[in-house]
């Protein structure tokens, strides 16, 4: 994974490792062969031609089998033609980005054969100055693995992958039935949730708790795939998953103020868009998790 982030980064494609036959699932539910990655991949290039992925260390890494997630930081600036929200191409902004990013990936023979991509467009939308309400091109304060690196695991002689990720699936169904409580959600007292506060901010336990209700009044069918997770990845004490999550508007959703004007009220539509999450277990309950979203492509869906 590293080299191919390093190929990224000297702009050197023959060091992407990827199979010809590459599947890339990317943001706003698009769906690439390679030309298409590639050609996708240029553009971004000329739209940012220092844009770089910080990868040495990166905040997360681990993997299972086939499978790795790689998170990190991304930075660059804005010097060449960049599509806007609203896909067109308009001149370049001049302005500099600083956002979170992750790939989960299958790996067959040392080449990628799978790969699935988070960005968070949001954060970049406002840097650009695309939506309301800028914030400077500073580093989000998120999730790490670099405190807890060595080992993967704080018990190295045991093996918890099973009981983790079984934990993740039941967490994710008590989810899906309303129980959301922390006991049935498997969430530690003193759990930090990533990517779900408005302006990065870290949420605890209850501030969380708030979300996922006001979020299942809006959505009343709010679901998490779980049976069975596109695919499910387990290390040490961490947990990620590559999902979909889907719901329908039968409630007023309150949005922050960058992304609607105000309140979008029903409108009996769906939406269905791939999910992420990176956790962290500890004792069966997590204690960190990253969720990352696609806010852009829901509000799309929805009619927001």
């Amino acid at each position: 994974m590293a080299v191919s982030d390093d190929g990224f980064v000297s702009r050197d494609f023959a060091k992407f490792n990827h199979r010809n036959d590459t599947i890339v699932y990317m943001p706003a539910g698009h769906v690439y062969d390679m030309a298409q990655h590639i050609q996708d991949t240029i553009n971004t290039m000329a739209s940012f031609p220092d844009l770089r992925p910080h990868n040495h260390p990166y905040k997360v890494t681990f993997g299972e089998g086939n499978w790795a997630v790689a998170f990190e930081d991304a930075t660059g600036t804005n010097t060449g033609p960049i599509k806007g929200v609203d896909g067109g191409w308009v001149p370049p902004t001049g302005r500099g980005v600083n956002f979170e990013f992750a790939t989960f990936a299958n790996w067959e023979g040392g080449l990628l054969t799978q790969e699935y991509i988070w960005a968070d467009s949001v954060k970049q939308s406002r840097q650009l100055g695309f939506i309301p309400d800028p914030v400077p091109n500073t580093p989000t304060i998120g999730l790490t693995l670099n405190n807890y690196s060595i080992p993967l695991t704080t018990n190295p002689g045991q093996d918890h992958v099973a009981e983790n990720k079984a934990a993740h699936r039941d967490s994710d169904s008590a989810f899906n039935a309303g129980k959301i409580d922390a006991g049935s959600l498997h969430y530690s007292p003193d759990i930090k949730v990533y990517g779900v506060g408005a302006n990065d901010e870290i949420l605890g336990l209850e501030a969380y708790l708030n979300v996922i209700h006001q979020y299942r009044t809006s959505f009343s069918n709010l679901t998490i795939q779980n049976d069975p997770y596109i695919q499910a990845i387990g290390s040490g004490d961490w947990t990620a998953t590559v999902t979909k999550l889907s719901g329908t508007l039968t409630g007023t959703l309150q949005v922050p103020g960058y992304l609607a004007d105000a309140a979008i009220p029903a409108t009996g539509k769906s939406f269905d868009v791939l999910h992420y999450t990176i956790a962290r277990w500890q004792k069966g309950n997590t204690t960190h998790i990253k969720i990352m979203a696609d806010p852009f492509t829901i509000l799309s869906q929805i009619g927001g």
